[in-house]
Formats: structure tokens, C-alpha cells, sequence
């Protein structure tokens, strides 16, 4: 039921970055709403659940996103293994760790994604590369403490929902 739950949040939340973030959109760039759910799922559940929850994210992101297939399975599965298993050696817990964790993660996932793009399609580096990574990490981290506190309370709306169900 959990996992049926985190596919139709991801589906909304991928039809919200494609359709709705544009209007809110800072130079061309939007945040990654998939990579800010893979950063809070590797934080907050349990073992290694976390970085099955970023495979999965980032699979469904390369289904509908119809870039290089495989490549946010890659970074999204990468970042919330690393916080499913740093969680319990440094805190997490705080606007200013989330918002710190968030930029590191968002500088990883466009520096991958870039790495990619120069290697696999010979594109040129460009000069807007530093400011277009630093714009996307900073637009991520303003808007990840929202959405952790928008997915803590779906996932509390979901636990008791199905708490009542089963009762």
C-alpha cells in the first residue's frame, strides 16, 4: 500500500514540475521536485528503504521525462542511498541541514547530468554552466524545507487514513 502511495505522489508531483513550477520558473530554471522527494526519502524512512524509494523516483522521472534513460534512476537511486546511510552518522534534522543537504545533492545531480551530456552527446560546456548549477541548487534548497514539510504531511494524512481503514 506504501509503495502504491509513493508512485501516485511521485506521478503528482512529476505532473506539478512539468506543468505548474514553469510559471514560477527563474531563468529557464525550475527545481527538481524528484530530487528534493529522493533527498527526503533517503532522510526519512527507515534501512534502506530510502534508496529503493530514489530508484524508484528516478526511474519514473526517466519514463516521462524523455531525456537519457537511466540517468536520474542513476543520480536520484545514488543521492538517497547516501542519506539512507548517512542519516544516522550526521544530523539531518533542521531547515539548515535540509537546505545544505539539498544543495550538495542538487550540485551532484546537474554536474552528473552535464557530465553526461558532454560525454554521451559531445555538447559544449557553455559559460553558463557554474551559474546554471548554482541557480538550480539555490532554487532547491529555498524550496526544499516546503516540500519536506509538504511531504511529512501527506505521508501523516496517508498513515492515518490507513490506520482508520484498518481499524
Amino acid at each position: 500500500m506504501w509503495i502504491i502511495f509513493i508512485v501516485f505522489l511521485l506521478l503528482l508531483l512529476i505532473s506539478i514540475q512539468t506543468t505548474f513550477l514553469s510559471l514560477f520558473a527563474i531563468s529557464g530554471i525550475v527545481p527538481d521536485l524528484v530530487l528534493i522527494f529522493a533527498v527526503y526519502c533517503g532522510i526519512k524512512l527507515k534501512d534502506s528503504r530510502g534508496a529503493y524509494a530514489g530508484l524508484i523516483s528516478g526511474f519514473i522521472q526517466d519514463c516521462f521525462s524523455g531525456g537519457v534513460l537511466g540517468f536520474n534512476t542513476l543520480s536520484k537511486s545514488l543521492i538517497a542511498y547516501v542519506f539512507s546511510h548517512l542519516k544516522d552518522k550526521i544530523m539531518v534534522e533542521g531547515i539548515v541541514p535540509i537546505c545544505f543537504f539539498l544543495f550538495i545533492s542538487s550540485v551532484f545531480d546537474s554536474t552528473l547530468f552535464f557530465c553526461i551530456q558532454f560525454l554521451l552527446f559531445k555538447n559544449e560546456w557553455g559559460e553558463a554552466l557554474v551559474p546554471a548549477i548554482l541557480g538550480f541548487s539555490l532554487y532547491n534548497a529555498v524550496i526544499g524545507p516546503l516540500s519536506f514539510w509538504a511531504f511529512e504531511e501527506c505521508k501523516r494524512w496517508f498513515l492515518q487514513k490507513t490506520s482508520t481503514e484498518i481499524m
